[in-house]
C-alpha cells in the first residue's frame, strides 16, 4: 500500500511536465504555422485568379488559418486539452502549407513575369503609335505653329533649335524599337509639347486633347516597366529637365521650382495648374461671347416697338445684365472689361476665388 501510495502522489507531478511539453509544442507548431500564412497570402496575391495555383494556396490559407485558430483557442485555455497526435496533425497541416508555397513558386515567379512583361509590350505599342502620330503632326504638319508667339527673333531661333534637336532624339529613340525606347521617345514628345505650351499652343483647341492622350500613354507605360523592374532612368530624368525648363518660363525661381517638384508625386503634377488655366480661359471667353450675343440678338419678329410712343429708346446693349451673367460665370470685371494679362500671346481670363481674389494663368 505505501508503495502504491507513492505513485499516486508521483502522477500529477508526470501528467504537469507532459502538458508543460505539449504547450511548449503547440507554441512552436503555432508560430510557424502563422509564418506559413503571411507566405501564403503574399503567394497569394501573385497567383492569377482562377488559375490552379491560385486554388492550390486558397486551400492552404483556410487550412493553416484553421489550425492557428484551433491552437491559439487552445493555448489561452487554462486546461490544454491537445494531444500528442493533435499536434502532429497540426504539424502536418502546415507542412503541407509549406509545400504549396514551394510546389507554386517556380509557377507564380514565371506567371507575374510573364503578364508583366504583356502589359508592357502593350503599353509601348500605344505610346508608340501616338507618339509617331503626334510627331508627324507637330513638326511635319505644324499644327500649333500659328498658336505660337515669341518674344523675340532669338527666343524663336532657340526654341526653333531645342525643336529640332528633340525631333532628332525622338526619332533615335523610335527606332530602338524597345519599350524603354519607345518610352523615350513618349517623353520626348512631352518636352516638346510643354515647350509649345510655353509659347501660345495653349490657345488651340487640340492641344489639351493631344496632350492627355500622350500623358496617359506614358505614365501607363513607366508604370508598367516600373512594376516588372525595367529601368525607366533616361525617361524620369528628361522629364524633370522638360518640367524644369517649362517652370522657368513661368518666371519661378530655382528655389521655387526644387519645392514644387518634392511636394509632387510626379513632375507631371508641377505643370498641372499652368496647363489648366489655358481651357480655363477659353471657356470663360466662350460664355463672355455667349452672353454678349444673347444681349444682341434681335427681338422675335412677331414683336414691334412702337419708335414713335413716349419714352421709346433704340435696342442697344444691356452692360448690366452682360455683367450680372459673367460674374455668375466666375469672370472678375474691371470697368466693364474682363482682367487678362498675357501669356506667351495668350489671354488669361482671371477666374473669381471664393475669397474674392483672382486666378489667372
Amino acid at each position: 500500500m505505501l508503495l502504491l501510495s507513492s505513485m499516486d502522489n508521483k502522477i500529477p507531478d508526470i501528467k504537469t511536465k507532459d502538458d508543460a511539453s505539449l504547450r511548449a509544442q503547440a507554441e512552436a507548431v503555432l508560430s510557424k504555422a502563422r509564418s506559413e500564412f503571411i507566405e501564403l497570402q503574399r503567394a497569394l496575391s501573385s497567383a492569377t485568379p482562377g488559375s490552379e495555383a491560385h486554388a492550390r494556396l486558397s486551400a492552404a490559407i483556410a487550412n493553416v488559418s484553421g489550425a492557428i485558430s484551433q491552437l491559439s483557442a487552445a493555448l489561452s485555455s487554462s486546461t490544454f486539452s491537445m494531444r500528442s497526435g493533435d499536434l502532429m496533425a497540426f504539424e502536418h497541416e502546415v507542412k503541407t502549407a509549406g509545400d504549396a508555397i514551394s510546389a507554386n513558386a517556380a509557377t507564380l515567379v514565371a506567371s507575374d513575369k510573364a503578364q508583366a512583361e504583356a502589359v508592357v509590350t502593350a503599353s509601348a505599342a500605344y505610346t508608340r503609335r501616338d507618339t509617331v502620330s503626334l510627331e508627324h503632326d507637330v513638326f511635319n504638319d505644324k499644327i500649333f505653329d500659328r498658336y505660337l508667339h515669341f518674344s523675340s527673333a532669338e527666343d524663336e531661333e532657340a526654341f526653333r533649335k531645342r525643336q529640332a534637336s528633340a525631333k532628332n532624339y525622338v526619332d533615335a529613340q523610335l527606332a530602338k524599337k524597345t519599350p524603354e525606347g519607345d518610352l523615350n521617345a513618349g517623353g520626348g514628345m512631352v518636352g516638346v509639347m510643354l515647350d509649345e505650351h510655353a509659347h501660345g499652343a495653349g490657345a488651340s483647341p487640340d492641344f489639351a486633347p493631344r496632350w492627355n492622350k500622350l500623358i496617359a500613354d506614358v505614365t501607363k507605360q513607366h508604370d508598367a516597366m516600373k512594376a516588372a523592374g525595367q529601368s525607366t532612368a533616361e525617361y524620369d530624368r528628361n522629364l524633370a529637365a522638360a518640367v524644369t525648363g517649362y517652370l522657368k518660363t513661368k518666371g519661378l525661381s530655382d528655389d521655387e521650382i526644387k519645392a514644387r517638384l518634392a511636394a509632387s508625386a510626379s513632375p507631371l503634377d508641377a505643370v498641372k495648374p499652368y496647363l489648366r488655366s489655358d481651357g480655363d480661359a477659353r471657356q470663360l471667353e466662350q460664355m463672355s461671347r455667349t452672353a454678349i450675343e444673347a444681349e444682341r440678338s434681335p427681338a422675335p419678329a412677331k414683336v414691334e416697338v412702337d419708335r414713335t410712343a413716349p419714352g421709346a429708346t433704340s435696342p442697344q446693349l444691356n452692360a448690366s445684365a452682360i455683367g450680372a451673367k459673367l460674374k455668375a460665370a466666375g469672370l472678375v470685371m474691371s470697368n466693364g472689361e474682363a482682367s487678362t494679362k498675357p501669356d506667351h500671346g495668350v489671354a488669361v481670363a482671371q477666374v473669381a476665388q471664393p475669397n474674392g481674389t483672382a486666378l489667372g494663368g
